[in-house]
């Protein structure tokens, strides 16, 4: 009994008409948190809407967001909201701006 060798394992992807979005770079401050949608203010004075993480992970991790804060961020757009790739608060647990450690 011979037996069928199995097909050969496809290594690579058709290419796909999707394009990847591009990365959004804001800095700004932030004006409310609610859950994990931030509302912050771009440096043009712009209000815009990001979904961050779960919001209990950022309890969990004693990260912070209070409106004010200065923050810089990357993001992307997806079909309903802008998602938060990464964020920074530009100032520290006590107050005081990073820059000034």
């Amino acid at each position: 009994m011979t037996k069928t060798p199995a097909p050969p394992v496809q290594t690579s992807w058709p290419a796909s008409s999707a394009r990847a979005c591009p990365t959004l770079h804001f800095t700004g401050q932030v004006v409310q948190v609610v859950d994990n949608q931030l509302t912050f203010a771009d440096q043009t004075g712009v209000q815009r809407q990001a979904m961050l993480g779960p919001p209990w992970w950022w309890s969990e991790n004693g990260i912070e967001l209070v409106p004010g804060d200065p923050i810089e961020l990357e993001g992307f757009e997806s079909p309903e909201h802008m998602e938060v790739d990464w964020i920074q608060n530009l100032r520290t647990p006590d107050g005081m701006p990073v820059w000034a450690q």
